[in-house]
């Protein structure tokens, strides 16, 4: 079979259902299409936001997707020393932890509420051209591949995005440029709820770890370390185990989910558009360097590019 579309959305995460949803408010025929077989799974992510992003993003705080609300955050220095940033250093900085596979699903409801239709199990495989215009995708589903040819394509397939490479755009990443990460999910951890903590120094080298509560007694605990110092990234489960044993609120918990990943920590790309293509989010690497976080910036992007879009 063959579609035809005004925009073609490559990645259904924060980035792509909200650039597809923002498309299609403003009129175009717009089609969505996520490789997995479910939107917003496996969470890898740290789940914790900024108020102020909800409101940048015309978001309204739901317990829809909010499992737990922090008043800040507790910064742990090499030596131990504990500085709080509360609300009344940190204002709206200050924030709650997602059910990030709920959020990436609210996102995809809310651009199918506004008129996309929506693909999952769809991968795109390719871009079609024609005198050097990017026309669309070559996609496939359940062994069936397609092309869907488009004005516009948005490609939202994250920060190893293919979609960028298809179209000739610079993309390499140097090691220094991206952080391995892995989280646990821990029940049984005890420390103070109200405060999300951030540990620096030797712990993590070259990134940081992480608690964000997401009940009294469960939490992510995860680590960044930046590739260029460590061996391979196996190190960065060891760099975890050993906070967690030597940190007494976290020792006695349980592990009842692991995810493993990575993220960059690169500058935006020099380019990001090529003719009939945009690049938005982490695709774009669009991403706060000093934390790995590109939700908000993801869905900021996602927002712009489709108003270049139609």
């Amino acid at each position: 079979m063959e579609r035809e579309v005004d925009v073609l959305v490559i990645g259904a995460g924060p980035t792509g259902s909200t650039a597809a949803k923002y498309a299609a408010r403003g009129g175009a025929d717009v089609l969505l299409v996520e490789k997995r077989s479910e939107i917003g799974t496996p969470v890898r992510c740290g789940e914790g936001v900024a108020k102020r992003w909800l409101d940048e993003i015309g978001l309204t705080p739901s317990g829809e997707f909010i499992c737990h609300e922090v008043e800040g955050a507790r910064v742990i220095a090499p030596d131990g020393t504990a500085l709080i940033v509360d609300e009344t250093r940190a204002g709206n900085e200050c924030g709650y932890v997602l059910e990030r596979d709920l959020f990436d699903r609210y996102l995809a409801k809310e651009a199918a509420k506004a008129g996309a239709e929506i693909l999952i199990k769809t991968s795109a495989v390719g871009l079609l051209r024609d005198d050097g215009q990017i026309i669309g995708a070559r996609c496939e589903h359940m062994a069936e591949t397609f092309e869907v040819r488009a004005k516009v394509v948005i490609g939202a397939d994250g920060f190893e995005s293919q979609v960028g490479r298809w179209a000739g755009l610079e993309t390499h990443l140097r090691t220094r440029d991206i952080d391995a990460c892995l989280q646990y999910t821990m029940v049984g951890v005890a420390g103070d709820p109200r405060y999300n903590d951030v540990y620096l120094g030797s712990c993590a080298p070259g990134g940081y770890a992480w608690v964000f509560w997401k009940q009294t007694d469960v939490a992510n605990v995860g680590i960044g370390v930046n590739l260029s110092r460590i061996k391979d990234r196996a190190e960065a489960k060891r760099y975890l185990d050993a906070l967690i044993s030597r940190t007494p609120t976290l020792a006695k918990g349980e592990i009842i989910e692991e995810v493993a990943g990575a993220v960059s920590v690169s500058m935006p790309l020099e380019k990001t558009v090529a003719p009939g293509l945009i690049l938005a989010g982490d695709a774009a690497r669009l991403i706060d360097p000093l934390t790995g976080g590109g939700i908000l910036n993801g869905c900021l992007s996602g927002n712009t590019t489709s108003s270049r879009s139609v």
